[in-house]
């Protein structure tokens, strides 16, 4: 929801040159605010820390491979159909 009001937001302040700065400054304090404001975990961690850590390690490799790979799937996609020159001819 907090991404969706900073994009609007974003749009809103066309004007201003320096939106490109402003907004994701906010939008980090926004979310390093929720970081600290949520509570700690109640559950004791009951497994080996050896594996936890690997099992962390993993997960942000698996996840960072899956969105470049949807990135650029999509990127190259967007480029083959030439999308872009669609919606600017519709909004003419």
């Amino acid at each position: 929801m907090g991404a969706l009001g900073f994009a609007f937001l974003y749009r809103k302040m066309s004007s201003i040159g320096a939106r490109k700065f402003i907004v994701p400054a906010l939008y980090i304090a926004y979310i390093v605010g929720f970081y600290f404001v949520m509570p700690p975990n109640p559950d004791a961690i009951t497994i080996p820390t050896e594996l936890l850590t690997n099992f962390r390690i993993v997960t942000v490799i698996t996840a960072t491979t899956f969105w470049v790979i949807l990135g650029i799937t999509f990127g190259a996609l967007w480029d083959k159909f030439k999308l872009h020159v669609g919606l600017r001819k519709a909004t003419e």
